[in-house]
């Protein structure tokens, strides 16, 4: 007995196959994790320039940027230390945990930046 296909049938490729079957990619993870890298450099690219531009033009201004920076990081450090302090280190490691094994899913299964 021979397996006969339909006369109308497509052939496939194997990422297709994945596709179509669902479930993680490594190759989606890491197109995604590229992309993001590319979106933090730009980012990275724009302050740069910004401070830079800053430093020629009025120093007081770019040390006004840096120290709202710095206020910034401070407050939302402490914020997180705040946090952490009230759930107590295991519901912390649980919830960055699960946290990143759901960040780690979505980027394997979907585009998101590229």
């Amino acid at each position: 007995m021979e397996l006969v296909l339909p006369n109308n049938y497509v052939e496939i490729e194997e990422e297709e196959m994945m596709y179509l079957d669902g479930g993680w990619s490594c190759s989606v993870f890491v197109k995604n994790l590229y992309g993001l890298a590319e979106r933090g450099g730009v980012i990275y690219t724009a302050i740069d320039g910004i401070s830079r531009y800053l430093g020629k033009k009025n120093i007081k201004a770019l040390k006004t940027l840096k120290a709202s920076l710095s206020w910034v990081a401070g407050k939302v450090s402490w914020a997180i230390g705040r946090v952490v302090s009230l759930i107590g280190g295991f519901w912390t490691g649980f919830l960055v945990g699960m946290g990143s094994f759901l960040a780690i899913s979505y980027l394997g299964n979907y585009r998101v930046f590229y």
